[in-house]
């Protein structure tokens, strides 16, 4: 029987969930790395999930990437308001259960 490795810590927000994992390397070393997951409805209604996984050390790159690209959409008024037609259109996603 194979046990299920569980996170360390798990935080979520609405239909993301970020989890810290501990790991053994070579000669039993730890090393910790993140995973991040978005769940979402496809077009058929079945709950799908997207994620990736990266070390401790790129998380603040990708915050700062993920806030610069934040603070640049609100200024590309034409590229906002393409987003929110074609987001208003769609349905909503509902965090997994």
């Amino acid at each position: 029987m194979t046990t299920k490795t569980k996170p360390l810590h798990e935080v979520r927000f609405g239909n993301v969930r970020v989890s810290l994992w501990a790991n053994q390397g070579e000669e039993g070393k730890t090393f910790h790395n993140f995973s991040l997951e978005r769940s979402y409805r496809d077009r058929s209604g079945n709950w799908q999930s997207q994620q990736i996984s990266m070390a401790v050390g790129e998380v603040a790159k990708v915050v700062n990437a993920l806030n610069t690209a934040y603070a640049d959409y609100y200024t590309l008024p034409d590229l906002r308001a393409d987003y929110q037609s074609s987001a208003e259109a769609a349905p909503q996603p509902e965090p997994a259960a």
